[in-house]
Parts: structure tokens; sequence; C-alpha cells
């Protein structure tokens, strides 16, 4: 399976149009329709760009809780009240939503950031600081000896 990979930065014009790598494109369109859903990712302060399959795996993750629980109520919330699907013309630009933008704090420039199975949109100067972390929080860090996502192999 194709993944997202690598990390571009891109101009965002006065409309919030702004041009979806590539790579990022044809990997969205190897897996259907010209589109994907974007996130604000709270813990981050960046916007989470999710396909229609990550979407299932999501809703499935949250139908794991208790139908009548906060945790539940709160997730659904973050990942489907605040989410907007996204679609994007034949050029590949896509249009931020302003209060998207106004989130993640991108204004004339945004860095598309691939993470394997989804990619997020960063404000440069904020990815850039978080990037400078990266080295020092993984230094520690070794892989679980874990199937995907958390199952036990």
């Amino acid at each position: 399976m194709a993944r997202f990979t690598s990390n571009h930065t891109n101009k965002v014009d006065k409309k919030g149009r702004v041009s979806v790598p590539a790579s990022f494109r044809a990997i969205l369109e190897g897996r259907g329709p010209k589109l994907f859903y974007l996130k604000p990712n709270f813990r981050l302060g960046t916007l989470d760009a999710l396909t229609d399959d990550h979407m299932n795996e999501w809703q499935a993750r949250i139908d794991e809780y208790d139908m009548e629980s906060e945790e539940r109520d709160a997730l659904l919330v973050s990942t489907f009240a605040e989410c907007e699907e996204i679609t994007y013309d034949d050029e590949g630009r896509m249009i931020l939503p302003r209060r998207l933008m106004d989130f993640a704090g991108i204004s004339d420039l945004a860095v598309f950031a691939g993470l394997g199975e989804y990619f997020q949109i960063w404000e440069p100067a904020a990815f850039e600081a978080y990037r400078q972390q990266v080295p020092a929080k993984v230094k520690t860090l070794t892989l679980p000896k874990v199937g995907r996502r958390g199952a036990s192999a």
C-alpha cells in the first residue's frame, strides 16, 4: 500500500486555496474519489487529513466506548462535528476552510507532512519547532512488538 511520506511547503492564497502535493494526490486517487477529511488535531494544534478508510477506523474505535459516555461524545464531536470534507480540482487545488486555517495558525504557507496512512497540514514555524523536538522524543523509544494498531501480534 502506498504511504504518505515526506513534507512539502506550499503557498496559500488569500482565498485559502493551496495545492495538495502531487505525490499525496496520487495516493488519495488510488484510494477513491478526490477527497479527504480534514479535522483539527487538538493535541498538536494542526490539521489531520484522513482518507475514508481512516475515518472508518476512527468510527470503529469510537464505537468501542459506551454509548452514553462523555469520552465517546467528546471523540465524536472532535472527529466528526469538527471535520470538513475536502475535495480538490484537476490541478490539485483545495480550499482550506477559514476556521481550520485559524485553528492551525495557517496564513500564506502550509506544510503537508506525510505520516504513513494519513498526512497533516501545519503552519510552517510550528512544524519546524515540532521537528526540532522529534530526535529527543524518539531517541529513547522502541517499537512495540504488536500488530496493526496495537493488536497483539
